[in-house]
């Protein structure tokens, strides 16, 4: 069966949407007919992605927003809502990874784990509570926030990040029980190894570190292509095509009766 989801008339906020697989998925809501607020702290870039969606013949405009700041998200919802009159999806996807080192936990600093914390997890609860009593109020909605497959295993080098997303998969079922009585659904992705330009800077350090698995691979993309070969069930990386996909599932009237669930799109890398 090839489902074709249709989100026309879906007024859907997706969070970090300027570029990388925030921009795939907010291209891909459009695409299915959605109308899109572009959300993010890159003014130019966000306007980019609006320009292109508006190209291709889609609806979208473009919102500023700093995550780590409570007032900036409370603004966001509250000219969301003014601009579209309902928000019908939220999605979770600005994150960072943060300064990858290659050093042992104590080689990480306070700026590591507060930047993570800040940005990973409390922007998160920001964004839930932010557009939580809307939700309540209109009777449904949906909440999809972007995980890893770091929250569920861990990851040498970026503790920060693996404890802060393996606290959104945990938010993310706790809201799920809490919202699900109102017809809310509550769900999140774990992508897997996604390139993006940060494994340009990370490359080198984990060839360094692990010269026998990469001694073979080049630059950052094979890199993470070499990565996949040795930890994947389906021996290759993932795309942002791959969670945009995902995303437009677990958001649509097919998956209503999903809620609390954390999907691996990785490759088979993680099976928990």
């Amino acid at each position: 069966m090839n489902i074709t989801f249709d989100y026309t008339s879906q007024n859907i906020i997706v969070t970090g949407s300027a570029k990388g697989i925030g921009r795939e998925i907010a291209m891909a809501y459009a695409a299915a007919g959605a109308n899109m607020v572009i959300a993010d702290i890159s003014d130019e870039a966000g306007a980019n992605t609006v320009a292109e969606i508006r190209r291709m013949g889609g609806k979208a405009n473009f919102l500023p927003v700093d995550i780590r700041d409570e007032q900036s998200v409370k603004s966001l919802v509250e000219e969301a809502l003014k601009l579209c009159g309902t928000i019908h999806i939220l999605v979770n996807n600005a994150g960072v990874v943060g300064r990858i080192k290659g050093d042992p936990l104590t080689g990480m600093d306070r700026q590591d784990w507060d930047t993570s914390y800040e940005v990973n997890l409390r922007g998160v609860f920001y964004c839930c509570r932010a557009i939580y009593d809307s939700f309540l109020n209109q009777g449904n909605g949906k909440i999809l926030n972007i995980a890893s497959v770091a929250g569920k295993t861990g990851a040498p080098e970026i503790a920060e990040y693996s404890a802060m997303k393996a606290g959104v998969i945990n938010f993310t079922q706790t809201l799920a029980r809490e919202l699900g009585p109102e017809n809310i659904n509550v769900n999140c992705i774990c992508p897997g190894f996604v390139y993006t330009p940060l494994y340009e800077k990370a490359a080198p350090i984990y060839k360094s570190k692990y010269p026998q698995m990469f001694q073979s691979a080049g630059n950052g993309k094979e890199v993470v292509d070499e990565f996949c070969r040795q930890l994947c069930a389906l021996k290759r990386a993932q795309t942002p095509e791959d969670i945009a996909s995902a995303a437009l599932f677990l958001t649509s009237d097919e998956a209503s009766n999903i809620t609390g669930q954390a999907l691996n799109v990785c490759g088979g890398c993680e099976f928990r």
